[in-house]
């Protein structure tokens, strides 16, 4: 075997780009930080997942690299659900290099899949969750929220620098992504419960002139052509 990664150099860079994992509980987390690698928010050029394998530290405070290893039944189930994951659940799928090195014990082996950058904005759905935008900050995977996420998307090319919707918040291209207006004559509550100071309404195509029914009526009633005329005295 020659493998074409090399853990011990691996384990000698910064960890924004590689996550060690040495018992995989959960295939979802491998796959929500394959897609915060694709994503690539601080332009790094991707990353690896190493399932088998701990980074501790020596007694002089040096990386030292625990090669533990899988069996091959934990491999190829792990392989499987985490490539169908990323077929299925991530948006636009992904898919990672998976490469198997040797581990200090000849029976198990150490599973490393390698997720370059690409040029999209993925999001992964985890469980019955809904879609969400993940990204590697430092040494975790978190899900990007406000000026994160506005980032990310800019970045990608999903969402122009200028593009705002009325409360101040940037919202990606595409009429199916900004929200319906609402006919009540305020703009939606914030988060925080504060009342935004912008104050909007719809205007929806009304036939023959007549009044919008979500708004009081500001013209005075018409009047009856066999009315009196008012009494001006």
């Amino acid at each position: 075997m020659n493998p074409r990664i090399d853990l011990t150099e691996l384990s000698r860079r910064e960890n924004e780009q590689t996550e060690w994992k040495e018992n995989v509980a959960d295939v979802d987390d491998v796959v929500e930080t394959l897609s915060a690698f694709a994503n690539d928010l601080q332009n790094l050029g991707g990353g690896y997942v190493v399932c088998g394998a701990r980074e501790e530290r020596d007694a002089h405070g040096f990386p030292r690299l625990v090669r533990t290893g899988l069996t091959a039944k934990q491999i190829r189930e792990l392989e499987n659900a985490a490539l169908a994951r990323c077929r299925d659940r991530v948006s636009p799928p992904i898919t990672p290099l998976v490469e198997e090195l040797l581990a200090d014990d000849e029976s198990r082996r150490i599973l490393v899949f390698l997720q370059p950058a690409t040029s999209l904005a993925h999001t992964f759905r985890r469980g019955r969750e809904g879609a969400k935008h993940y990204v590697r900050v430092s040494r975790s995977t978190i899900e990007a929220h406000n000026g994160v996420l506005r980032s990310l998307l800019v970045r990608k090319g999903a969402l122009g620098a200028s593009d705002f919707n009325p409360l101040g918040e940037s919202l990606p291209r595409g009429p199916a992504l900004y929200p319906e207006p609402r006919r009540t004559g305020t703009c939606p509550q914030r988060e925080d419960g504060v009342e935004p100071l912008v104050r909007w309404r719809s205007f929806p195509a009304v036939s023959h002139g007549e009044p919008d029914p979500g708004f009081p009526s500001t013209r005075a009633p018409p009047r009856s052509r066999n009315a009196e005329p008012p009494d001006r005295r």
